[in-house]
């Protein structure tokens, strides 16, 4: 029950996508590769996403996405607003910026009640190559929380740009 819900909100955070930024179109990068942080996490249908993850354990969700061209004129902030735009009940607890690949990025941790059950969001977002990526984290087990935030941080350093 718990992934559908995952999957529920997910649909609905790429759906707000399409509000942000120009008209101008989407495009992939479809030379960003990446690794797996462990055997724990299982490649899943990406839907719309560039990749996408599942703890076997915890059956938190790791979903990474890329949007070259359309969002170049959006803040990292507004981006990030405009991806919960739907999300009622988000608390960030923690907001902060950090250099990645050279750039700035943003990295927002939240709590949300989704259909009745607590979860806790990590994003990071940064823009490279006339690109913007998020990494969202979607947890509902707090007790693993540091340990998928630190599975989250090895993607981002595993990401290679092609």
């Amino acid at each position: 029950m718990k992934e559908k819900i995952y999957y529920i909100v997910f649909i609905l955070i790429i759906s707000s996508c399409s509000f942000v930024g120009s008209t101008s179109e989407v495009h992939k990068n479809t030379g960003l590769k990446l690794s797996s942080p462990s055997s724990k996490w299982e490649v899943i249908d990406k839907d719309k996403s560039d990749f996408a993850f599942h703890n076997t354990d915890s059956h938190s969700v790791i979903f990474i996405n890329s949007m070259c061209r359309k969002y170049l004129n959006s803040n990292l902030k507004s981006y990030f607003n405009s991806l919960f735009n739907d999300v009622r009940d988000l608390e960030i607890t923690r907001e902060e910026t950090k250099t990645v690949f050279e750039r700035e990025a943003l990295v927002i941790h939240a709590s949300t009640s989704l259909d009745g059950v607590s979860s806790n969001l990590s994003v990071i977002l940064f823009k490279k190559d006339r690109c913007l990526y998020d990494l969202v984290l979607i947890n509902s087990d707090k007790a693993n929380l540091k340990k998928e935030v630190q599975d989250l941080n090895r993607i981002l350093n595993s990401m290679r740009f092609e």
